[in-house]
């Protein structure tokens, strides 16, 4: 029951995110809306993101390996949407260092897990492997 409530939730902070992303660009071609109106768009796209990819690290079971990457990636973008509505400081340039840090740690656990599985049949119905991490370096 509260696997299915933490889906429903993560589907809708995921589309409520993305209805504000899109707001975000409709407000680009209104000069009317400025300033905060944009700000708080971009961070309520961001942190709902973020929601959206922790709640779906609660609702669905996996290797703990690949929730610990959801939970990364939600972190950051959460992180991201804190660090939209701060002022300039030193504190929010930190704050953003974090979020590149995490997004690359992410973007490289993408590519080790990707490297890693087969690739069942190509385009054209053939059989063939995925390249391991040792085939890319030779």
């Amino acid at each position: 029951m509260m696997a299915k409530v933490a889906r429903q939730l993560a589907v809708g902070c995921a589309g409520a995110s993305l209805l504000s992303s899109v707001l975000l660009l409709v407000q680009d071609t209104i000069p009317a809306l400025t300033g905060s109106v944009r700000t708080w768009l971009a961070a309520i796209a961001l942190l709902l993101a973020g929601a959206a990819c922790m709640g779906l690290a609660s609702a669905v079971r996996a290797h703990p390996k690949d929730a610990i990457l959801r939970v990364s990636l939600g972190s950051a973008f959460v992180l991201w949407g804190i660090q939209q509505l701060m002022a300039q400081s030193t504190l929010s340039a930190i704050l953003g260092d974090i979020v590149i840090v995490l997004f690359v740690v992410d973007l490289g656990a993408v590519i080790d897990t990707t490297l890693r599985t087969p690739i069942r049949a190509s385009a054209d119905g053939d059989r063939i492997e995925r390249a391991t991490r040792d085939d890319v370096r030779k």
